[in-house]
């Protein structure tokens, strides 16, 4: 970040328009309503059974709590976003769009969405659950690579240029600054899983729209004798559907990318990238944790670890439940032995320390054709496990020294 980008931004801080306030705030409020919509109307987009006054009066209360929920996190980003942090995640996000990295990743990305479709010709009877598949990984997983290359060296990129002190020097806290940077490089991250989900539902709906029933329909049409006859000019008349087929499924698109479920897009699978969402959300958190002390290099091998080892925190509580069990049998009565009570409340306390993604993974019962129920603890514990991180990230950021 140069001097030339931040600090100016900084100073008009305090004379800068409504339009230029309010910016920010609706790109946040847009990209949080395209992830986390599917979300808040689960039930009511999922539940087909007839209405009772019991279930209207529960799905009332849920929709309150909801509602609470959304009042309350629109306040805290109205609180931070209108202020000097606000400025700073703008500035952040702009840098980052101008960052190639992830332009790649971003392209390796939407090539592999786009190139499951062949999967539609190669496979037989289950080329939807591999494009879900495919799509859903990839997803993630360039979400994660977005994370961790542009987190690990949002601090660093500072210290390096050396405009960490002029920055600190103006009227701004260490905490305003490493939360600026924090929801600036959310921002970027969600915009760009927002640009894959498009083109991912872009696929589904393609396939849908052109399967080997509806272009039967197409090219051949009844005769007078009633016979099935191909159309005059097949090739055209197939060329003007399939062109019309890509509008008609980007349009479909645009409209799962505002919570709207198709036939080819179940409310399931927006469910699954809202929960994406809440998984990057964590491991942004973390990223920029660990970049608040050690190098890029040290950062990313540190949250690339606690990732995977979140995966697998519903393992680990397992694991520690086994230990605990076999301790107690092997106990028989007496005393654990004080090595097998280190041992269980170590895994125990990894299970608490290490980030429980796996509450949010819900693509296994996708790939199976099962209801998706969120639970709202998990919803919560990922906005808490990121404000705990975050809180940490700013406790070690204030007291340390940059000389």
């Amino acid at each position: 970040m140069s001097d030339n980008a931040t600090l100016p931004t900084l100073e008009k801080l305090e004379v800068a328009s409504w339009r230029d306030k309010i910016f920010p705030l609706a790109l946040w409020a847009i990209i949080l309503g395209l992830l986390f919509r599917p979300l808040l109307w689960n039930d009511w987009l999922q539940i087909k059974a007839a209405i009772n006054p019991a279930a209207l009066s529960y799905s009332w209360k849920l929709l309150g709590m909801d509602i609470l929920c959304v009042g309350i996190v629109f306040v805290v980003l109205y609180w931070l976003i209108l202020g000097r942090i606000g400025f700073i995640a703008l500035n952040t996000f702009r840098e980052a769009v101008r960052n190639r990295i992830l332009y790649f990743i971003l392209f390796f990305a939407i090539v592999l969405m786009m190139a499951s479709g062949v999967v539609k010709e190669l496979a037989i009877s289950a080329s939807t659950r591999i494009v879900t598949d495919i799509g859903l990984t990839s997803i993630s997983f360039f979400g994660l690579m977005a994370a961790v290359f542009a987190g690990i060296s949002l601090v660093y990129n500072e210290l390096e240029r050396k405009t960490i002190y002029t920055i600190v020097s103006k009227p701004v806290h260490r905490y305003q600054f490493l939360l600026g940077k924090y929801f600036g490089l959310l921002l970027t991250i969600y915009v760009i899983v927002a640009i894959m989900s498009l083109f991912f539902f872009l696929v589904f709906n393609y396939q849908a729209n052109t399967s080997d029933e509806v272009l039967e329909k197409v090219l051949y049409a009844t005769n007078t004798s009633g016979q099935m006859q191909m159309v005059d000019h097949p090739g055209l008349v197939k060329a003007v559907f399939l062109l019309k087929a890509v509008v008609k499924s980007f349009g479909q698109s645009v409209g799962n990318l505002f919570g709207f479920a198709t036939g080819a897009v179940s409310p399931n699978l927006l469910v699954a990238i809202a929960l994406i969402g809440l998984r990057l959300m964590i491991v942004t958190a973390i990223a920029v944790f660990f970049s608040s002390f050690s190098t890029p290099a040290l950062s990313a091998v540190f949250t690339v670890m606690l990732f995977m080892a979140g995966t697998l925190n519903e393992d680990i509580l397992r694991f520690g439940m086994h230990l605990r069990e076999t301790a107690i049998k092997e106990a028989a009565g007496a005393a654990i032995p004080l090595a097998a009570y280190i041992k269980v409340n170590l895994a125990y306390l990894a299970a608490l320390v290490v980030p429980n993604l796996d509450s949010l993974d819900v693509n296994s019962e996708i790939l199976h054709g099962d209801k998706v129920n969120v639970w709202r603890f998990s919803v919560l514990y990922a906005f808490s496990y990121t404000g705990i991180v975050l809180l940490g990230a700013i406790l070690i950021f204030r007291k340390r020294n940059f000389k």
